[in-house]
């Protein structure tokens, strides 16, 4: 029971429908639309509002997508070194251009991050790691942030971030 959506990728169109428990508090309180329709019905009663939901998938495959987009935020999934076979210092910054790139290809950037988690293959990676962060990250704008030691999904890898930004 509860609030269903069903949403399909890409700015298609988005349905939605109600359980029979909580159409009467979304009847009374809210107007359901997105972008393209909204319920005429609805729309006729004042002082309420508006529900927007549209989640937007970027480089979807069949596994994950490297970017969705919801409500005004950006999640990337995880993202590593362009080059595995280099050092900690090489292989952080690669990932963050890589970071910097979908950051704009989906309408953020550095300044807008509000989480990230990184993950490194050791904690003897970690002042490297973050001398490359740092000067990365502009001053005044640091996300919330974890750094954890985890085992890598290909023995090369020593460095791996989670992106979570606010749209601009």
């Amino acid at each position: 029971m509860g609030l269903f959506l069903t949403i399909t990728q890409q700015g298609a169109q988005t349905s939605w429908g109600f359980s029979k428990a909580v159409e009467p508090f979304f009847s009374e309180h809210m107007t359901i639309c997105d972008e393209r329709k909204c319920d005429n019905n609805a729309a006729k009663i004042s002082n309420r509002k508006s529900l927007y939901t549209m989640i937007t998938r970027l480089e979807t495959k069949p596994r994950m997508s490297r970017i969705v987009k919801h409500n005004g935020t950006v999640y990337l999934c995880g993202q590593v070194a362009a080059d595995a076979t280099k050092d900690i210092t090489e292989q952080t910054q690669t990932m963050l251009d890589k970071v910097d790139a979908l950051l704009m290809q989906a309408g953020s950037d550095r300044e807008h991050i509000l989480s990230a988690t990184i993950y490194v293959k050791d904690m003897s990676y970690f002042a490297e790691m973050n001398a490359v962060w740092d000067a990365w990250v502009p001053e005044g704008y640091a996300p919330a942030r974890a750094c954890v030691a985890a085992k890598m999904a290909r023995e090369a890898l020593l460095v791996e971030i989670s992106v979570v930004a606010a749209q601009i």
